[in-house]
């Protein structure tokens, strides 16, 4: 028997008494053609097979990451049709199918204390991706302070009066529920940015934006969904 791959040549096996023949031949990434022929014992050769269609796939997929969510949802952004690990430490806690549009959205019960979640994609070949660099920080209703990781990070306070600390390098972060000014206002802490490091300069460094603002010290951005610039103030900002 011999083995193609549309007209490339895979390699040649016996058939065994029991009529039965195997291959092992070597497939790269993408999308292949079988065929079969069949030569017998004076040389006659026989006409190809049906074709078997195959798609190798052995990439990793890439990293989902985080755009959204509340006390009991998270949602974020992946390759369409892949699924969707959410990590609670090393623990896998959930699932989510990336839909068509490539988002996909998680439910869970709120916590009594604060959680971290990260997350990996897996391909419908069963390709496992990375974990998230970043995470998603979920609060309570109570009073909490969530620290940036340094990656990406999703932050949702979830009620109380929340304080958000950000280092000198804090990735492309999201706050979802920041309270600006008030009496039971949220805090940001801006530790060691030599941009952010004043008022003054946040102001300067703030975009207003049709959902909200970014700040951004041209490297890092902080972006504060559903925020006006005009209602920040600045007692809802420390430095360091």
């Amino acid at each position: 028997m011999t083995v193609y791959d549309g007209t490339t040549v895979l390699g040649t096996t016996a058939v065994t008494a029991l009529g039965t023949w195997s291959l092992t031949p070597t497939l790269g990434n993408g999308t292949h053609s079988i065929t079969v022929k069949a030569t017998d014992a004076a040389g006659n050769v026989s006409a190809a097979s049906n074709a078997l269609a195959l798609t190798i796939d052995t990439t990793a997929p890439g990293v989902p990451a985080f755009s959204g969510g509340n006390a009991t949802t998270l949602r974020g952004t992946g390759e369409a049709g892949d699924t969707v690990t959410i990590l609670n430490g090393g623990a896998a806690v959930g699932t989510a199918t990336v839909g068509s549009a490539g988002n996909w959205s998680w439910s869970f019960i709120a916590g009594s204390s604060p959680l971290a979640f990260t997350a990996l994609q897996t391909d419908k070949a069963g390709n496992v991706g990375s974990a998230t660099a970043g995470s998603a920080l979920i609060g309570t209703s109570s009073n909490n302070t969530l620290i940036s990781t340094g990656g990406n990070d999703l932050l949702v306070g979830a009620g109380g009066t929340d304080t958000f600390s950000f280092s000198g390098a804090f990735g492309k972060d999201i706050i979802t529920d920041f309270a600006a000014t008030g009496a039971a206002h949220d805090f940001i802490n801006l530790l060691g940015n030599g941009v952010l490091n004043s008022f003054a300069n946040v102001l300067a460094h703030t975009t207003q934006t049709a959902t909200g603002v970014v700040i951004s010290d041209g490297t890092n951005t902080l972006t504060l969904n559903n925020v006006t610039k005009t209602s920040l103030t600045s007692a809802d900002f420390s430095f360091a």
